[in-house]
């Protein structure tokens, strides 16, 4: 339709006119005929609506919205449409007007057409946004509207990994936008949902993921304010912990809470343990969840210590990277492991040696005199790289904490000298068996003990000196190179 101004009327008075037309036409009896303008018209609205201020603008908001109630789906899908992208319009109302709007609003969120529906839902979540003193009492009506069941959950895990697959289920969109409107207002009044906690730990069972999150979110910050009310819901916090999706949000605000709510963690032990191998290449929420199970083992050691079995029962390789990293953090709880590490040592498997040699160096570090049968074989470990060709990193820190222990309980050589004896001449002489990586771990440690205490090797020494005059030029050649490791002059020991 073209319009035309009329002469003598300012814009103001046109855009008016105009707007007053296609609200009239929007209530033409023939529900063919609306369906058939609808689309134009309310372009033609969303455009014009721009140009209305004071009472016109909200006279115009008002008979529009009522367009809602139109029979017929494709007119209120497109008056719902048009009204999401005149949320900044609708906003600059006045407190009473838009009092009035949002009640409206939030009636109609029990529409059945899931389009509209999402469309609504997302209305108020911006009004929310630039309003929140509005919703601020109407907080429990937006619980209740996320009461709504969609057919099918949203779980993050289980999108498409196309990027541009949007957000499939709008029913759910829905009540995600319903769940920021909630966040909206408590970002600008958490006071008032002190006492709304259990209407969020509600939601901590939802079947939309995004909703989930947004609780965590409000509870995070009710937590900072009044932290006193967690206690109430540290359950139903702890059943997140099994949703990958979830499981980082829940666990920050457990580890703020930890250590005031001790004896309610401490029956959930179990699943604070699966949340820990669950969480297996997640670093950061790993290590709150060894903080939180620490904070608990303080008081109830004998419980966090049977949990610490129960893990090892299932001996995998991420179980045992978890006890290396409680070794690393706080050795004292896997002390009532160390025999079991200690056959770890000997497992075929390379992950698990790795873990279970850098979780008793940890203990070595404060506890030598409980690993110290262990140093020999881990000396052994050290010099025989070729056990660990797919980690090569693995004999630099070996050598590195071994030169930490040596260092700080020199006793601990009389350990590793004849473990020494006894490998390096096969190290030197069997020269398809050992890399070259082997020498240099070998010199490493080597040079470590020799500036510790160097009287201890006068036999090593005088073993190095006979293979310089080896007839084998590799033995030879191996045997400066180990030499040259330990920064010993070859001529003088001839």
């Amino acid at each position: 339709m073209i319009r035309r101004e009329p002469e003598g009327k300012t814009k103001k008075e046109v855009t008016f006119n105009i707007v007053k037309d296609i609200i009239w036409e929007l209530n033409n009896p023939s529900i063919d005929y609306r369906e058939m303008i609808i689309e134009d018209r309310v372009k033609e609205f969303a455009e014009e609506i721009k140009y209305l201020k004071g009472e016109r603008l909200e006279w115009a908001i008002l008979r529009f919205i009522d367009k809602l109630n139109d029979p017929s789906d494709k007119v209120r899908q497109h008056v719902a449409e048009t009204i999401q992208k005149i949320v900044d319009e609708i906003s600059k109302m006045s407190q009473r007007k838009l009092e009035f709007v949002v009640r409206k609003l939030l009636g109609r969120l029990e529409e059945r057409n899931d389009r509209v529906y999402e469309h609504l839902a997302t209305v108020v979540s911006g009004l929310a946004a630039k309003r929140p003193e509005v919703f601020k009492d109407k907080v429990d009506i937006l619980f209740l509207k996320l009461d709504r069941s969609c057919k099918d959950p949203y779980r993050l895990d289980e999108l498409p990994h196309d990027e541009f697959a949007g957000f499939p289920n709008r029913c759910q969109h829905a009540r995600t936008a319903i769940a920021e409107a909630i966040l909206e207002v408590s970002k600008k009044f958490p006071q008032s949902f002190y006492n709304r906690i259990s209407n969020l730990a509600k939601l901590l069972h939802d079947s939309n993921d995004e909703v989930i999150l947004i609780a965590l979110e409000i509870i995070e910050k009710i937590g900072h304010e009044k932290p006193e009310v967690i206690k109430n819901i540290i359950r139903d916090l702890v059943t997140c912990l099994s949703h990958d999706a979830i499981r980082s949000r829940a666990v920050y605000i457990l580890r703020n809470h930890a250590e005031n709510n001790i004896d309610i963690l401490k029956e959930e032990v179990d699943l604070l343990f699966e949340a820990l191998m669950d969480s297996f290449t997640d670093w950061d929420t790993v290590e709150q969840l060894i903080d939180i199970i620490y904070v608990v083992w303080k008081k109830y050691p004998r419980i966090v210590e049977e949990g610490m079995r129960k893990m090892w029962r299932e001996l995998t390789e991420e179980n045992v990277w978890i006890v290396e990293w409680f070794a690393d953090k706080y050795p004292k709880i896997v002390l009532s492991i160390i025999p079991q590490l200690k056959e770890a040592l000997y497992s075929e498997w390379l992950e698990i040696r790795r873990s279970a040699i850098a979780a008793l160096l940890g203990i070595a570090e404060d506890y030598p005199q409980l690993v110290e049968d262990t140093l020999p074989r881990l000396t052994e470990l050290l010099i025989k790289q070729h056990l660990f060709e797919e980690d090569p990193d693995i004999g630099e820190e070996i050598s590195n904490a071994l030169e930490i222990i040596i260092k700080k309980y020199p006793w601990t050589i009389d350990d590793i000298v004849p473990k020494l004896a006894e490998t390096l001449p096969k190290l030197i002489t069997e020269t398809k068996k050992f890399s070259e990586t082997c020498l240099k771990n070998a010199s490493l440690l080597l040079k470590t003990l020799l500036s510790v205490k160097p009287e201890a090797f006068k036999e090593i020494i005088s073993l190095l000196a006979k293979k310089l005059k080896d007839k084998d030029d590799e033995i030879r050649r191996r045997t400066l190179l180990l030499l040259e490791g330990i920064e010993r002059k070859p001529e003088k020991m001839l």
